[in-house]
């Protein structure tokens, strides 16, 4: 847990982070994004974390368990209305490009390994 709070922290910093751009949510999402796909590493170790191109505001992509292929897409909902730890969607997917897949479940930062793993 403390690796992931570690992450977290460091995530809150670049969502607080004064950005002197003319669009400030152009390399906060790129950073965001970033940050994200760290933290999914180290939550889940054994598993191949293909983030998907383009996020705007929001972080998204697939979780592979390379053991059997099963992989869930993910998305971290958009971090300008509310907060991100909530509001994360996951579903089961035929594979890395099966945005669509299963039925969409809510979950949040504390419960998202437990809730990943069930579906991996």
């Amino acid at each position: 847990m403390h690796n992931m709070y570690t992450h977290i922290n460091k995530i809150e910093i670049v969502l607080r982070k004064d950005y002197n751009h003319e669009i400030p949510d152009k390399p906060r999402s790129k950073e965001f994004n970033v940050a994200i796909k760290s933290m999914l590493k180290k939550m889940f170790p054994n598993c191949t974390i293909q983030p998907t191109k383009g996020a705007w505001c929001s972080a998204s992509g697939f979780i592979q368990n390379p053991e059997n292929g099963k992989t869930v897409y993910y998305i971290f909902q958009d971090y300008r209305h509310g907060d991100w730890k909530q509001r994360i969607v996951i579903r089961k997917t035929a594979g890395l490009h099966d945005s669509c897949g299963g039925a969409n479940c809510l979950t949040d930062i504390a419960r998202m390994q437990a809730d990943v793993m069930r579906m991996l």
